[in-house]
Formats: C-alpha cells, structure tokens, sequence
C-alpha cells in the first residue's frame, strides 16, 4: 500500500514501513521525513486518557508534540529509552548488579534524559495557558485549568542516580528519569483527574488538543493539520458549537463521523466523503 501527501510518500507491507520518500526522493531515516513533513494534530475520543489515564498517555502526548516542535528531541527520546533499557536488563540480570556495566550507560540517560526534562518542561509552560484559554472558550468558564509538570528526576539527576543505587539494587529497575514523568492538570486547585465531572474531563482533554494546535502554530510557523476522529457525536450541543468556533479558522481540518447531524447550517466543509463497504465517493 502506499499514501502521499504534498510530495510525502510511504509504501508498506503487512504494517511495516518499507519506504519513505520526500518528492520522490527516498530518505533513510524516520527523522528526516518527520522532520519535512506537516505539523498534525489528532483529536479522538482516547483524548480522555489525558486526563483521567495514566501517565504513559501523558507522555507521549508530550513527545508526539516534542518531536514537531524540536528537530533533536526524537533522537534524544530513542537515545535515552535504549540506555535506560540497558541499565534495567543489567539491574535484573545477576544475583549483584554489575555496576561497571551499569554505569557505562548512565552518562547516556542523564545527557539525553535532561534534554527531554528541559524540552518537556518547556513545552508544558507553552501549554499552559494555551490550555487554560482554550478550556474557558469550549466551556470552562468561570473554572481556572492549570498544568503543573511533575519531573521524574531533578535538575542533579546524576548527583540523583548515585544517591539512589542502594535502592535501584533493591528494585532492579531504574525508577528515577522521564520515563517518569507526568503532569498534573487541576480545576480551580482540584485534580481533574480524580474530582472532574465527566464533561468537564471532555473539555479538559479539547483544551489540550487545541492547545497543542496552538503551539505547533507559534513554534512552527504554519498551521497543523487537524485530523479529527468521529468526536461531535459525543458532546453536547454547547460544547459541540463552542468547539466548531475554536478550531483554528485557517488550519486544514479532516474530519470522521458517523451522522451528520451534530452538523450546523454554518458549517460548510469543502468536500464530504462517503466510505461504504470499503469504498470511497464523494457526496454532492
């Protein structure tokens, strides 16, 4: 199978990659068509696991926009998860960690893991009150949302790692470094993970997503393509209008439903397209 998009090509076979290619030209690494290709966002109805999931989708919601924003945090990201996976199989596999060999991947972990704290950290002040604007327009007014980055290590992480190799010997495992990271999201103070209304939890989750829209506009100097997954069903008609007007009004938009009939007169998409059994057309 293949897909484009303006001069981007991947062909594949069974799920893996085989090909990349930028205006015909093939490129070897993931990054340099990464790098070339569009500033996306993706919104779906799983955006709720950024707020009352775990810290894992946390995470990578953070890297997906890391890796758009900063040209070096990919490479950084894959370089830090091959050293700490080295250093936990090491911890797991004698009866005595060997430290000698331990210790060859930590310089590794901590070069890479404080550029991905820094970015991250960065990345969430960028967030914040793009999040916090966003929330108030879909329909969190008179509620103040706040994001507050929880590192999973500190600014002496390696002075951190050497306090802790009693514990990780106790452990087996590396427990301090981003791959702990999380952030918290609080409702006027109160985590909204935990104490959120269902609605205000959905509200919170397109705040983030429009919020990420807003970053990669300003840090990226063109609007991303936003690529929104059978979503209006699900909200009520307040927030389903104040969405509509919150979406970035130059940005391009592809958007999934099931019905249309969330669909207002005011909303006039360029084209409409029909999949049935598996075929495509287009809806006059």
């Amino acid at each position: 199978m293949a897909g484009t998009l303006e001069g981007r090509e991947l062909r594949h076979r069974g799920g893996e990659v085989r090909e990349l290619s930028l205006d015909g030209t093939v490129v070897r690494k993931p990054g340099e068509y990464l790098a070339a290709s569009g500033l996306v966002v993706w919104m779906g109805n799983g955006d709720m696991e950024l707020v009352a999931g775990s810290s894992e989708a946390r995470r990578r919601y953070l890297d997906f926009l890391g890796v758009q924003v900063f040209p070096e945090y990919r490479t950084a990201l894959r370089a830090y998860e091959k050293a700490l996976r080295a250093r936990n199989l090491l911890l797991k596999r004698d009866a005595a960690p060997p430290w000698r060999e331990i210790e060859a991947w930590t310089p590794l972990l901590i070069t890479h893991g404080l550029e991905l704290r820094r970015w991250r950290k960065e990345l969430i002040e960028a967030l914040t009150p793009r999040a916090a604007e966003a929330h108030r327009g879909i329909g969190g007014a008179g509620e103040m949302l706040s994001l507050t980055y929880d590192a999973g290590c500190g600014e002496d992480y390696e002075g951190e790692l050497g306090a802790a190799r009693s514990e990780e010997a106790r452990r087996r495992l590396t427990f301090l470094g981003p791959h702990r990271d999380d952030y918290g999201i609080t409702i006027n103070g109160l985590p909204a993970g935990r104490y959120g209304s269902e609605g205000q939890q959905r509200t919170i989750a397109l705040a983030l997503k429009l919020a990420q829209a807003a970053v990669l506009s300003a840090r990226g100097g063109r609007e991303p393509l936003l690529l929104i997954d059978d979503i209006f069903g699900e909200l009520d008609p307040r927030r389903r209008n104040a969405l509509l007007q919150a979406l970035p009004s130059k940005a391009q938009k592809v958007i999934t439903t099931t019905h249309l009939d969330w669909m207002e007169e005011a909303v006039r998409p360029e084209a409409t397209y029909k999949v049935k059994a598996g075929e495509v057309s287009l809806v006059d």
